[in-house]
């Protein structure tokens, strides 16, 4: 009986009084949508800052790495790192060769591209000297985002192997 009597109430009440019309409905949706699409450009924009400094700081540790290892001496060679755009490789001895099983490739990160390699004499390879860890070809390295070609980072190396970067 309680039932039947809610019933009865319920169709005395207005219709509109009764939910949410569609209007309300459909202007929630899009201030949601509004708010998704700001904040995922927000963490996009984030991610492809992170992506570069991620990038510049892994090939400044790859070529402080091979600087090292020949300042020290390790297995009695020099080592180097050879650049394309969409990797550095670290590499042992004089000259890089591609095939050397003991190379340590650093594949960059879709989003980042090597974007200019300015090395003394066009090289695009850099030999630390035994000992004093001189740079053979110093110059500058320029990582950019590949959607956003402006933003850059670019890295020095100096002819007595010491780098700098931004």
């Amino acid at each position: 009986m309680e039932f039947v009597n809610k019933l009865k109430n319920r169709k005395t009440m207005p219709f509109f009084s009764t939910g949410f019309t569609a209007l309300e409905i459909l202007i929630s949706i899009a201030v949601m949508l509004m708010l998704v699409s700001i904040i995922s450009s927000v963490f996009s924009d984030f991610n492809r800052n992170q992506a570069l400094e991620t990038e510049t700081a892994s090939i400044v540790s790859l070529l402080e790495k091979a600087r090292l290892e020949t300042v020290g001496n390790k297995d009695a060679t020099n080592f180097g790192v050879h650049f394309e755009t969409g990797k550095a490789v670290r590499f042992q001895g004089s000259s890089y060769s591609s095939t050397n099983p003991s190379n340590e490739v650093q594949t960059l990160n879709p989003l980042v591209k090597i974007s200019t390699i300015a090395l003394a004499g066009g090289a695009s390879d850099i030999v630390f000297a035994k000992l004093s860890g001189n740079a053979d070809h110093p110059g500058t390295i320029t990582i950019s985002l590949v959607s956003e070609p402006l933003k850059t980072k670019t890295i020095m190396i100096y002819g007595t192997g010491i780098l700098e970067y931004n």
